[in-house]
């Protein structure tokens, strides 16, 4: 799985470098965090069932309402942001 998926990884992690370049902007930051909310926004409340049977709280592990606060701060509205198209089980 490791292998299989370490592409995916790779460039995850290359957008998200842009975060900690002496260079980053604010559109820079923006479109990052834009892609987070994307990824994100289909995804917590899919996982939230599976955290409440684990016995775990689903607040400290929620990005969205952190995303949407840096978003709506640059003057993004949320709801024009282009969601994930595939969001995998969490019955995994």
């Amino acid at each position: 799985l490791r292998r299989e998926t370490r592409p995916h990884h790779d460039r995850a992690e290359a957008q998200l470098a842009v975060l900690v370049s002496p260079g980053l902007t604010r559109g820079a930051y923006r479109r990052v965090l834009e892609r987070m909310w994307g990824f994100h926004r289909p995804l917590e409340p899919a996982l939230e069932p599976a955290w409440r049977a684990l016995g775990l709280d689903p607040a400290p592990r929620a990005r969205l309402p952190r995303l949407r606060a840096d978003l709506e701060a640059l003057g993004v509205r949320v709801a024009a942001i282009p969601l994930a198209p595939r969001v995998p089980a969490a019955d995994g």
